[in-house]
């Protein structure tokens, strides 16, 4: 669906706003940017937790050293389960909840580390809805970092209640915002450390508006912004790519049970067919 849309936008000179999943394929996805980068037309990849202000406070504070530099972010979207038979179908949707919400997870990560992961762990199950999908309804993926850091997207469709938090854990202390538990990012600080006073130091609480915390009026009005030649685009068409060349590799993992390395190439049409085929 993006991709047909994408390029008669394209052809037509619109610039584009663009949900995750970027495409089903990684050669849709570079026909895609091949199309915008020939027609000079903006693609924002709507992200939304790029724009989610407590999400966006953990990871300033933590691109700045507050912590230290971060040596595990943690990042879990969990609910019970998709409004729409269209998600549970994986001819049309290309995957399960890793395709879905592992989108959001992967990108937060990668955002709070400032880079790509050097390769990728993944962990799929089918638990809470064998009846309706061959999808996976659970994932656990780890994401290799420079330095022996890690990353750890969990994302489910079998968690009834839901959670969507981010934590970010450093040498010298940790950050952790919950979207939807309450408007501030909680952080701890070790008093033992050097320059800690108790104003300072142990469990801090920093109150963020409670309104649009998940970000979706800011990704909009950044759309416009960027038109308008006022910012600069924060969430690319290239990094929607990279994000899914990751969870095409993490398929790619769960089937094998091994560590697989990034870059990866695949010609499937739809990353889940990695997984199927074990």
């Amino acid at each position: 669906l993006h991709y047909d849309i994408t390029l008669a936008a394209a052809d037509a000179g619109l610039h584009i706003l663009c949900e995750k999943p970027l495409a089903l394929s990684l050669d849709e996805a570079d026909t895609m940017i091949a199309a915008c980068v020939r027609a000079n037309v903006t693609f924002l990849y709507a992200e939304n937790l790029v724009f989610a202000p407590m999400y966006e406070g953990v990871r300033q504070a933590a691109r700045r050293g507050s912590i230290g530099t971060p040596f595990l972010v943690k990042q879990a979207q969990c609910h019970g389960g998709p409004y729409s038979p269209w998600f549970w179908d994986v001819e049309r949707a290309g995957g399960g909840v890793l395709l879905d919400l592992g989108c959001h997870s992967i990108h937060a990560i990668c955002r709070v580390m400032g880079e790509w992961p050097e390769a990728v762990t993944a962990h799929l199950g089918r638990y809470s809805h064998t009846g309706k999908t061959l999808g996976e309804d659970h994932s656990t993926v780890l994401l290799h970092f420079s330095g022996n850091r890690l990353g750890i997207a969990e994302n489910s469709w079998a968690m009834p209640g839901g959670n969507d938090y981010l934590e970010v854990y450093g040498p010298e202390g940790r950050l952790t915002a919950n979207l939807g538990r309450g408007p501030a990012i909680a952080a701890y600080r070790d008093p033992a450390r050097d320059g800690a006073t108790p104003e300072k130091s142990g469990w801090l609480h920093y109150p963020y508006g409670g309104a649009w915390e998940f970000g979706f009026p800011q990704e909009l009005q950044h759309f416009v912004d960027v038109i308008e030649g006022q910012v600069e685009l924060q969430s690319s068409l290239a990094d929607g790519r990279r994000v899914l060349e990751i969870i095409y590799a993490a398929y790619e993992s769960a089937r094998r049970g091994e560590r697989v390395a990034l870059p990866f190439t695949s010609d499937r049409e739809k990353p889940i067919d990695h997984w199927l085929e074990s």
